[in-house]
């Protein structure tokens, strides 16, 4: 927009120079005729108000395009701020979903673990009630095995089949069998 400001500007300028330069030419009669008669004016000053009104005309013209552009551009502004703003709401309704989903399945998450924490520690706890009950049984038939072996009659309480005294007694004092 300058440079065609500071152009119109500068032609108007050089106009005028010429104007002043040759003003007794402009103003001179002459017989000119305006199709539906014919009279006498200057030629050089019809001319330059002819010019004058067409730069006028321009000016006009070049006012309302300018106006124009300026209010579509507003109004495309105006509905890019307001796509922009919807577009922010939908990322973020979005980001609130996304957060949302997170948050449940975290939970779930913490759920399963807790699960299947308590699941470990039940099998645990069994497993080590089992191994204790194996682990006095054991102990217990090691006692009655020890015991025959010291009373030397070889016959288990339990009727199971007996040791006879030295039998599967090694020299540390362990059993062998």
């Amino acid at each position: 927009m300058r440079t065609r400001l500071i152009l119109l500007l500068v032609g108007i300028v050089l106009m005028a120079i010429f104007a002043a330069l040759n003003w007794s030419e402009f103003v001179r009669p002459a017989q000119l005729s305006w199709a539906w008669r014919i009279g006498e004016a200057p030629l050089g000053l019809v001319m330059l108000a002819l010019l004058v009104l067409s730069w006028v005309g321009f000016l006009i013209g070049s006012a309302y395009l300018e106006t124009r552009y300026q209010l579509a551009a507003h109004r495309s502004s105006k509905l890019l701020d307001a796509q922009r703003v919807l577009a922010d709401r939908a990322e973020a309704s979005r980001f609130t979903e996304l957060r949302t989903y997170l948050e449940s399945q975290t939970a779930l998450a913490v759920q399963r673990e807790i699960a299947t924490t308590t699941r470990l520690e039940q099998a645990v706890h069994q497993e080590r009630s089992e191994m204790m009950g194996a682990m006095d049984r054991l102990s217990r038939t090691l006692a009655a095995y020890s015991g025959d072996i010291k009373r030397g009659d070889g016959v288990r309480q339990d009727g199971l089949s007996s040791v006879k005294r030295g039998e599967g007694v090694r020299q540390d004092g362990l059993s062998s069998i």
